[in-house]
């Protein structure tokens, strides 16, 4: 889920009406913080809650987006499509990633990459509740079938029964 978007100095009117058309109603569903400040979003970035990595989304970055783990807290910033990312969000960026290009495809516009970026942050959140659900369901599947067969063994084997008498329980012989 995304929680906010944050939008620094140089960005795009975020309200022209190709950038809502664009958006197929993100903005009225998101906080959105417009013409912030580099200090501000570095203020954010100190401030948010449990945040485990910042990426920066750079074309020319040698790790790809998928394979970092979107599951966790996550800061995604998206650089200018025709300058790149700024020195400032460079400097608070924990890694930088990219989306691979093939069939020399330089780069793609910025919303492009940040969907693309945030669809796999979506699919991974999705394979690791599959996976906790189906580890339940396995557990749950594993001790059913467990209580069953431990029945079953009980219900098997005969009770056996010892039978101590008075002398034997004071060190004398036993008896059965």
């Amino acid at each position: 889920d995304v929680d906010e978007v944050w939008l620094g100095p140089g960005c795009a009117d975020w309200l022209a009406p190709k950038v809502v058309r664009a958006g197929s109603g993100a903005h009225f569903h998101l906080p959105v913080r417009a013409a912030l400040s580099w200090e501000a979003i570095a203020q954010r970035v100190r401030g948010a809650p449990r945040v485990q990595q910042v990426l920066l989304a750079e074309a020319a970055s040698a790790q790809p987006y998928d394979q970092f783990d979107l599951t966790q807290r996550t800061i995604l910033m998206v650089g200018n499509e025709a300058h790149g990312p700024s020195p400032e969000a460079g400097a608070l960026a924990t890694a930088r990633v990219a989306i691979p290009m093939w069939n020399r495809v330089e780069s793609l516009n910025a919303a492009t990459a940040a969907s693309v970026i945030l669809f796999e942050a979506g699919r991974q959140r999705r394979a690791q509740q599959f996976d906790q659900q189906f580890d339940q369901q396995f557990d749950q599947q594993f001790d059913q079938q467990f209580d069953q067969e431990l029945n079953q063994q009980q219900r098997a084997t005969p009770a056996t029964t010892e039978r101590v008498d008075d002398e034997s329980a004071q060190g004398g012989k036993a008896t059965d």
